[in-house]
């Protein structure tokens, strides 16, 4: 009598009786409908039918987290439906208000700090110090009896200033500092410079800045040296020759240079680092790292610029 195979079944997995596992399904519904949300907003911000501020989007963030944890906790009941319910609802609704026009851009400054510092009696050179992290910064010369003007606008930071008097120099300290030490959680910071100098007094300038877009127009300011550290920037001076000689030294990261220089300056460079690109105008080259035009130390102005950067466009242009 052969032997009788036995009737091999796919094992059947059988729901046990009781309550449906909401959470999860609804973790994974409020998730689906912020996307669902987000891409209607861009589809109405590309037809023209609402102006989305898109900066806000990274607020919701925390929504995410909300979503997965209640894809992964399990709680069955009818109070529990109605609470999920009316987050999600309220998530959402969230969203989008704050991303259309009639929200606020909680991502723009939304502080302004001005201040100023008077020259002291008998100061013979104003050394004016700056230290941030990621800005625009502005710096021009002004006409008047103030050392600095400063107009600070920030979301997150606010400014400190201080001024110091020893051997005739008058040493101005400008620094931002965090309004909350949770500060960076929110994520988008946005601090913008506006910086204004005496132009009758010798300057040093020394700014200590992280990812940052710096416009210096220095032509009619006395400077005598300009320290310049950065993380990736874009980094554009003019530069004038009311003072003999001028030193800048640049240490920077992946950046743009511009430096703008009179077309009556001797000039000498020493640059160190790798460079996509550079234009050193009518430079003799001195060595791998060093140039040097032809009427450096016989010119009434002369400009030592020493550079350490990384990949980089390095450009010089006369005026």
């Amino acid at each position: 009598m052969a032997n009788k195979k036995p009737d091999l079944k796919e094992p059947v997995y059988i729901q046990p009786e009781g309550r449906p596992d909401t959470s999860r399904g609804f973790g994974r519904i409020l998730l689906g409908l912020i996307f669902i949300t987000v891409g209607f907003l861009a589809l109405a911000d590309n037809l023209g039918w609402v102006d989305v501020v898109w900066e806000n989007l990274w607020y919701f963030w925390p929504i995410v987290i909300i979503a997965i944890g209640l894809s992964i906790i399990s709680i069955g009941g009818l109070f529990w439906k109605v609470l999920t319910t009316i987050l999600g609802l309220s998530a959402l609704l969230a969203v989008v208000w704050f991303m259309t026009l009639g929200a606020p851009n909680v991502a723009q400054p939304v502080a302004i700090d001005t201040m100023v510092q008077k020259i002291d009696k008998d100061v013979r050179q104003l050394d004016v110090n700056i230290k941030t992290g990621a800005s625009s910064i502005a710096v021009d010369s002004f006409d008047s009896d103030l050392a600095t003007k400063v107009v600070f606008k920030s979301n997150l930071l606010k400014l400190k200033n201080e001024s110091l008097l020893s051997d005739g120099i008058q040493r101005i300290n400008l620094e931002t500092i965090s309004k909350s030490e949770n500060a960076w959680i929110i994520g988008d910071v946005k601090n913008s410079w506006s910086v204004y100098l005496s132009d009758n007094l010798p300057v040093d300038i020394s700014i200590d800045a992280g990812a940052s877009k710096l416009d210096l127009d220095l032509e009619s300011i006395k400077l005598r040296q300009l320290d310049i550290k950065a993380g990736a920037s874009s980094i554009d001076i003019r530069l004038g020759s009311l003072e003999k000689d001028i030193n800048l030294d640049i240490d920077a990261g992946v950046s743009s240079v511009v430096i703008k220089i009179p077309k009556d300056s001797g000039i000498e460079i020493n640059i160190e680092g790798g460079l996509n690109s550079k234009s050193m105008l009518d430079l003799e080259k001195i060595s791998d790292s060093l140039y040097r035009s032809a009427d450096y130390g016989k010119a009434e102005n002369n400009i030592n610029i020493t550079s350490e950067i990384g990949v980089s466009s390095f450009t010089l242009e006369r005026y």
